[in-house]
């Protein structure tokens, strides 16, 4: 199972979370409301080449920028 982790920001109050399957073009996973700096899906992600994207938001609403993307491959 995988989990992600990321830096936490200091003024965040909450993190949205974005997971593509690269091959597809297919988003897999889009959490707008971790409150935490990791994430485990409820279930495996299935072979394949993906790429993920973490931003955050403050209490306010503001949106920081997205992420540097990330890829990564699961078998």
């Amino acid at each position: 199972m995988v989990t992600f982790e990321w830096q936490q920001v200091l003024a965040a109050s909450h993190y949205s979370l974005q997971v593509n399957n690269v091959d597809t073009g297919e988003v897999v996973i889009r959490e707008n409301q971790l409150t935490s700096v990791t994430f485990t899906p409820a279930a495996n992600l299935p072979p394949g080449n993906y790429r993920i994207w973490v931003r955050a938001i403050s209490s306010s609403g503001t949106l920081a920028p997205w992420s540097l993307k990330q890829d990564f491959s699961t078998a």
